[in-house]
């Protein structure tokens, strides 16, 4: 049985790729996860919002880190992110019938192509979506 180490603050981190919840609080007391890397720009998912990595319960995540901090090494990501400029390039050349996009990543399957996780702005009802390119 190992003991746990009760914490307080998880900050200035990259936490992204885990399968399940990313971090978990087990104690009565708020964790402050604030000013931390969730793997996508909208910051955490929770239950009531849809992000990157899972957080449980009694957890704050907000304000978060909205671009990779230099602690998080690409390499170890299964995604590029795009800034707003590439992003906006690719909509005005490729995808002009999308209005109302916030943000987009890219995941590179290996001889299968991309996929893309689309977010919509919040006065467009801030939508997630997937789309394909093979």
């Amino acid at each position: 049985m190992s003991a746990q180490i009760p914490i307080n603050r998880i900050q200035n981190s990259c936490i992204v790729n885990n399968a399940n919840i990313a971090v978990q609080n087990v104690s009565s007391s708020a964790l402050d996860a604030t000013n931390n890397w969730w793997g996508m720009p909208a910051g955490a998912s929770d239950q009531n919002r849809a992000g990157g990595d899972l957080i449980g319960w009694n957890i704050t995540s907000q304000p978060h880190l909205t671009t990779i901090p230099p602690n998080c090494g690409l390499s170890d990501a299964n995604w590029i992110p795009f800034n707003e400029q590439e992003l906006q390039f690719a909509i005005n050349q490729n995808l002009p019938y999308l209005r109302g996009l916030n943000f987009a990543l890219v995941d590179m399957l290996k001889g299968y192509g991309a996929k893309f996780s689309l977010v919509a702005k919040p006065e467009y009802g801030g939508g997630m979506g997937e789309a394909y390119i093979r």
